[in-house]
């Protein structure tokens, strides 16, 4: 048995951003009987046709034996118009290919928040992403069109009340998961996300995946599930501890509350904050849409 490894540093990174470096060693482990001669390595990085980078060359002779290196790849992240899901395919003589899949988005700089109001918790984080934001409770807020407010606070009640869409903004704590382990994977597991405008651009395949492991965390106990009643589920994972990651969207009056629980949303990854994006557009849209 032969195959192709892949090597990245930071080995937990699969999501990028135009402009940045995606640096890799190619691994062989070549268990073979026989010396593989005059080998040549292949790689491109591609997605729905589209190639995006590519490179290769001679490696010579690939006698049998452990994992070992074979060489290097440097891609340099191309602009996209929008997020995408890329795969690097990996190609190297008398072995069968290999291929990983990454996350690439554009760069997407400081937006345009006024006509957003946060909790005062929350504002640090925000106005790293945006620009403008009124914290709730000041008269810059109250003529706001969302409200992004830490869930359970009173400003989500108020911004309801007076028909104002809201982003609530839940925990996602713990360590990421960041890693595949034997039998169980971390905090949460077995995560579905339904294809729909709540998360923005994410270029998301509808389950957890190691695309999505660093701004998974625990959310909250669905105890007896009245938490979702009245509700409708985007998002739902099952939590190994009793902890659970879900999106939920409800309707009160005309105003759509989004709600949101171990979806780190404020971490600054572009993962997260394409969610983040999605759920003010919704939030702020009329319902039903």
């Amino acid at each position: 048995m032969t195959c192709v490894l892949l090597d990245i540093p930071d080995d937990d990174r699969r999501v990028f951003v135009a402009g940045d470096g995606l640096e890799a060693d190619v691994l062989v482990a070549c268990y073979d009987r026989e010396t593989i001669p005059d080998a040549n390595l292949a790689w491109r990085l591609v997605s729905d046709g589209r190639t995006f980078a590519e490179g290769g060359g001679g490696i010579g002779d690939i006698a049998p034996g452990a994992a070992r290196k074979i060489a290097s790849a440097r891609i340099e992240i191309p602009g996209v118009d929008r997020p995408v899901k890329a795969t690097l395919v990996v190609r190297v003589d008398g072995i069968p290919a290999n291929e990983w899949d990454f996350w690439l988005f554009p760069s997407r700089g400081v937006r345009d928040g006024r006509g957003i109001a946060v909790s005062p918790s929350l504002s640090t984080a925000m106005s790293a992403l945006f620009s403008g934001v009124s914290e709730t409770g000041t008269p810059e807020a109250a003529n706001a069109a969302v409200v992004v407010a830490e869930a359970g606070s009173p400003d989500v009640e108020a911004a309801l009340a007076r028909g104002c869409g809201v982003v609530a903004v839940g925990k996602a704590e713990g360590v990421p998961n960041a890693s595949l382990g034997w039998w169980f994977m971390g905090e949460q597991v077995g995560t579905a996300l339904l294809d729909h405008p709540v998360f923005g651009d994410l270029p998301h395949e509808g389950v957890l995946s190691p695309l999505l492991f660093r701004v998974i965390g625990k959310g909250l106990p669905l105890g007896d599930g009245t938490a979702l009643a009245g509700k409708t589920p985007l998002m739902v994972g099952e939590g190994g501890t009793d902890c659970f990651a879900y999106v939920v969207e409800s309707e009160r009056d005309g105003a759509r509350l989004v709600e949101s629980f171990g979806l780190d949303l404020l971490s600054g990854k572009p993962e997260g904050t394409a969610s983040l994006d999605g759920m003010i557009a919704r939030a702020g849209g009329a319902f039903p849409p």
